[in-house]
């Protein structure tokens, strides 16, 4: 095959694979809407208030109302992209070319990346992205050995969003205007998820060229997508439009609306479970959701798949492997129903979710805008090398 027909091929492949690959391990990203976008920003009109009018009598009511009208805010989003590059020694297609050969290197290669790019969607630099690149909040660095240093996090599971020859950087703060060392990079080495009983689950790294300092209380992120920014700037996941208790009171423009001002329109519900018994916890956001006027209900949850015996247990129910995807009749989800105040929902696990968050919501208000020309994976203009 010549080079220039792979990307024809990988064009042909994405098209076809992509839909599947995404809807098996990704429930949320099934659940809600696809719709078709064109142009360089995307306008959400929303309601952030009626007006004022109102009172006992007629003539307060009118007197109350504001002359300027209700207060209509819209987000305006601009298209998110990340890039992957992939690389291979186009000499070893000599040795794969005969009739034993299954496939060839470059073909193999190129579409295992491809199947990566559209799994590391669901992870925290996709679905999960908290709109800075945060990948993890480190708990304890050693130095192990010369420039190698190993670094466990606060929240274990977080080891799964790194991966061997990775490039990392630091932050003091989530939202810091400056990256740590002046952008200083590490190198991850090696990648333990399992640990033992005196090391939990960790992350080698050399930082021998990048000269990065790892520290505890500091947030590791992806070189080149954790940005030296205060503002939103990277991939807007589900934790970007609603961001954990931690990271809260919230402030400044975030899509052109500004937060903290319009409450829970603009920021959504978060309230702090820790030490509360996590049924507890559910219980208590669903009924504050619900106290909203124009609360639609809630649906959907979202959590790790570490959280969702804990949450199974807590309300005494047993999971369930017969949720039928929308997109795929031949994908089936495991989830459990829980009736809430704010009513029954269904929550499924999420592998990119982080494992100290629990997301409730309501499925249909969410909107996922792929290219009106494509699909939202395509691969380069040349596969030459």
């Amino acid at each position: 095959m010549a080079l220039g027909d792979y990307d024809n091929l990988m064009v042909q492949y994405l098209d076809d694979a992509f839909p599947r690959v995404l809807s098996i391990g990704h429930p949320f990203f099934d659940s809600i809407t696809k719709t078709k976008e064109q142009g360089k920003q995307v306008a959400f009109p929303v309601s952030m208030g009626p007006g004022g009018g109102g009172a006992a009598s007629f003539a307060t009511s009118l007197t109350n109302a504001s002359s300027v009208g209700g207060i209509v805010e819209q987000w305006q989003i601009n298209p998110q992209r990340r890039y992957g590059t992939v690389t291979f020694n186009s000499d070893d297609n000599a040795f794969t070319t005969g009739p034993e050969s299954a496939i060839s290197a470059m073909e193999n290669t190129t579409k295992n990346a491809m199947i990566l790019a559209m799994q590391t969607f669901g992870g925290r630099n996709g679905l999960f992205s908290d709109g800075y690149g945060t990948l993890a909040t480190v708990s304890v660095a050693t130095n192990i050995s010369g420039s190698l240093y190993q670094i466990t996090f606060v929240s274990p599971s977080d080891v799964w969003n790194f991966r061997n020859q990775q490039v990392l950087t630091q932050k003091t703060t989530v939202a810091g205007a400056t990256l740590d060392n002046s952008g200083a990079t590490c190198i991850v080495t090696a990648v333990d998820q399992v640990g033992n009983s005196t090391l939990g689950p960790s992350i080698t790294v050399d930082v021998g060229a990048g000269g990065l300092v790892p520290t505890a209380a500091h947030f590791l992120g992806e070189a080149g997508t954790q940005a030296a920014s205060t503002a939103v700037v990277t991939f807007q996941g589900i934790s970007s439009w609603c961001p954990p208790w931690t990271s809260r009171p919230l402030t400044g423009s975030f899509n052109n609306v500004t937060r903290g001002k319009y409450g829970v329109a603009s920021d959504g519900f978060a309230i702090d479970g820790r030490g509360v018994p996590i049924v507890n916890a559910i219980e208590t956001l669903a009924a504050n959701m619900s106290n909203l006027e124009n609360s639609q209900g809630l649906n959907l949850g979202v959590c790790n798949p570490s959280a969702l015996s804990k949450i199974a247990n807590a309300f005494d129910t047993k999971a369930r492997s017969d949720y039928r995807a929308k997109g795929d009749p031949e994908v089936f989800y495991t989830g459990i129903t829980i009736v809430t105040p704010a009513g029954t929902i269904e929550i499924f696990p999420e592998s990119g979710c982080p494992s100290n968050q629990v997301f409730l919501t309501n499925g249909d208000n969410w909107v996922f805008g792929t290219p009106t020309g494509g699909n939202p994976f395509r691969p380069g203009a040349s596969f030459s090398g």
